[in-house]
């Protein structure tokens, strides 16, 4: 799977021997802004079945100072949090 956005790439590979539930491997994707990738992704079909993979959850706030953040979890159980960074500051 690939998922391109604005000039961006992000690839995946498939591990056919890897059972999903069984992965432990996580990344970041930082933004400075998410609801536009939320929407431009969560509109893709993701083939998935409710608690299976892969899916996409919707945007949140988990308070304090952590960044807003949605998660993909890609066909091999991998976690992805896109977290939102606010605008890059200008030198």
């Amino acid at each position: 799977m690939i998922l391109s956005w604005q000039g961006h790439w992000v690839e995946f590979f498939p591990h056919p021997d890897l059972d999903p539930k069984d992965s432990w491997f996580s990344a970041c994707i930082r933004a400075p802004e998410i609801d536009a990738l939320y929407a431009k992704w969560s509109a893709l079909d993701w083939g998935h079945t409710p608690g299976g993979f892969p899916n996409i959850g919707a945007p949140m706030e988990l308070g304090g100072d952590a960044p807003r953040m949605f998660t993909i979890g890609d066909p091999d159980g991998s976690l992805w949090r896109v977290l939102e960074m606010g605008q890059p500051s200008q030198p």
